[in-house]
Order: C-alpha cells, then structure tokens, then sequence
C-alpha cells in the first residue's frame, strides 16, 4: 500500500509517509470499493 503511517517507516521524516488521519481514509476508501 502506498499509504503508510509514520511509524511503519524506518524514519518519521519519510516524505511518503502520511498522517493518521489520511490512513483512516485510504483505508475507508479500500472497504468502501
């Protein structure tokens, strides 16, 4: 999956990392489709 939370990463500073809120989302739209 392309959307990984901060702390899945080796480094918070991760510039593909997203935030909690956008991880609920992917994941809602996951269940949803």
């Amino acid at each position: 999956s392309k959307s990984v939370t901060y702390d899945l990463k080796p480094t918070r500073e991760d510039p593909t990392c997203v935030g909690t809120k956008e991880m609920t989302d992917a994941i809602i739209k996951k269940i949803k489709i």
